[in-house]
């Protein structure tokens, strides 16, 4: 299918629809019929992933639209909100690193959490998950695979990350109340000869089990491995559970928008290129209505009594109530993906900082980005299962488990700032709330714990610092006293 035929096709997308099996357990002799199975829901799947990918590009219904009246007036142009959408989105929830914090005031657990960013960070993880956060934008669903690296020995990080695409990439869960992932696949097409230079495209499945690597060719089971992992190495990062993109619940809308600036444009050609109505009159031989568009003028000649008259055919699109209707399209469309408002500087600063947010929109921005981090940390544990049961194999520095890690989501905590500051001033001054509860529930920090460690440590070094001095000040008070004995003996003396 081409990119015109697939964009014009008629779509009416709810969300991505998870593939279930009925198999209690996936192996080399019913991979071929699961695979049947699932290659439905599949193929309706990736048509939506295609449309709303080449949505996100720009290529929309608008650039195809077909006018029947003057169709020499026909503009054809995007509004690209739908990459606006997509791109505020990915910035505003991993515009900086995901960090890995302990749980725990252990300080071996602190060192260990640490060095495991620092091997995230050598395999580009940020990078890597915005590109993750990027696809669920899209399309409401993403997948990361993870596996032991081959030069786990030499190099210094003992896996390896890719993110998938997710128009190849699917998981199976099993049909039952648990939905427990079963098998991961990555699809691609093979090309064959098959005799007289003929080539033949065969789909490859490459399926992942929580024990095995099969490789499906067609329908015939092409090589089975094992492998020690104990879990499926492909996880899943839906958006939301119905795993819808961010700007697909609004897609009539912003088809809308740029078909109404279509006929904004089209509505100033026409306007320009306004129709000439002759009245009474008759045009000499050499006149037509192509040879008078050309010349721009006209010799009239009456007929009878009928005085000839021309006139212009000319009606201006209210420019004015359209522009209402634009905005309030924007509106809707911010509303609904959760998109603060854009200040248009008509309205006065606020001293009310909690109020200039409600009002601009940004609380509701918020909340929408709290969400997607629920369904991220869900997944993300998996992967962290993954990649801590591919450390402990491999190396022996890291030894933790799931529950020792949060996964943090950085991001501003600025908004507010002075009363942030009170609530941890206040509670930092009474003695029934440990401190660690003020760092966190004062959410002026973007890692409390960490904060709290050096704050702690920062009180502890002036501490020890005054009890030096301190301590220092009874020998130089003695010194000075025994310096004056001194010199009054001497003075004595000299007497």
């Amino acid at each position: 299918m081409s990119e015109e035929e697939l964009i014009l096709s008629p779509k009416r997308m709810f969300g991505r629809r998870m593939i279930y099996t009925n198999e209690k357990y996936i192996n080399r002799n019913n991979i071929a019929a699961v695979m049947q199975a699932a290659d439905m829901t599949w193929q309706l799947n990736k048509g939506d992933i295609e449309y709303l990918y080449e949505y996100y590009k720009g290529n929309q219904p608008s650039l195809y639209r077909v006018k029947e009246i003057r169709p020499e007036i026909c503009n054809q142009i995007v509004e690209n909100r739908a990459k606006e959408i997509v791109d505020f989105k990915t910035g505003y929830l991993c515009g900086s690193p995901i960090q890995y914090v302990s749980r725990s005031s252990d300080v071996s657990i602190a060192e260990m959490v640490d060095k495991l960013n620092a091997l995230m960070q050598s395999e580009g993880k940020s990078t890597n998950d915005k590109e993750l956060i990027e696809w669920q934008m899209i399309c409401g669903t993403s997948y990361r695979m993870a596996l032991p690296d081959k030069d786990a020995y030499t190099d210094d990080c003992p896996f390896e990350l890719y993110v998938l695409d997710p128009r190849k990439t699917f998981v199976i869960y099993s049909n039952d109340y648990l939905k427990k992932p079963m098998c991961a696949v990555f699809y691609t097409n093979e090309e064959r000869y098959v005799g007289d230079g003929n080539v033949s495209i065969v789909p490859r499945y490459s399926v992942y089990t929580e024990t095995e690597h099969i490789e499906l060719v067609g329908d015939k089971v092409e090589s089975v491995e094992p492998h020690a992992l104990g879990m499926i190495p492909i996880i899943e990062y839906p958006a939301n559970q119905a795993r819808m993109g961010a700007f697909e619940p609004v897609i009539s809308l912003l088809d809308a928008l740029s078909d109404l600036d279509c006929n904004r444009l089209d509505g100033v050609g026409q306007f320009i290129q306004s129709l000439m109505i002759l009245y009474n009159c008759q045009l000499e031989e050499d006149q037509s209505a192509n040879t008078i568009r050309q010349k721009g003028l006209i010799e009239l000649k009456s007929v009878g009594e009928n005085k000839a008259d021309v006139k212009i055919l000319s009606e201006q699109l209210n420019q004015s109530e359209t522009q209402t209707l634009k905005v309030d399209l924007l509106t809707a469309i911010r509303e609904i993906s959760g998109i603060p408002a854009q200040s248009d500087g008509s309205t006065s600063s606020s001293s009310n900082n909690i109020a200039m947010l409600s009002q601009n929109g940004w609380q509701h921005c918020e909340a929408h980005a709290k969400t997607t981090e629920l369904m991220f940390k869900k997944s993300e544990q998996q992967f962290l299962k993954l990649v801590l049961g591919i450390c402990r194999t491999l190396t022996r520095d890291i030894k933790l488990k799931v529950s020792d890690i949060d996964p943090h989501f950085t991001r501003t905590q600025y908004d507010n700032i002075l009363s942030k500051s009170q609530v941890l001033t206040t509670l930092l001054a009474t003695n029934k709330v440990a401190p660690s509860v003020a760092f966190q529930v004062c959410g002026l920090f973007v890692d409390p714990e960490e904060a709290q460690l050096l704050s702690q440590k920062y009180v502890e070094d002036l501490e020890a610092k005054q009890a030096a001095t301190i301590e220092a000040q009874p020998d130089e008070q003695e010194g000075a006293e025994n310096e004056q004995d001194t010199d009054r003996r001497a003075e004595q003396s000299n007497e």
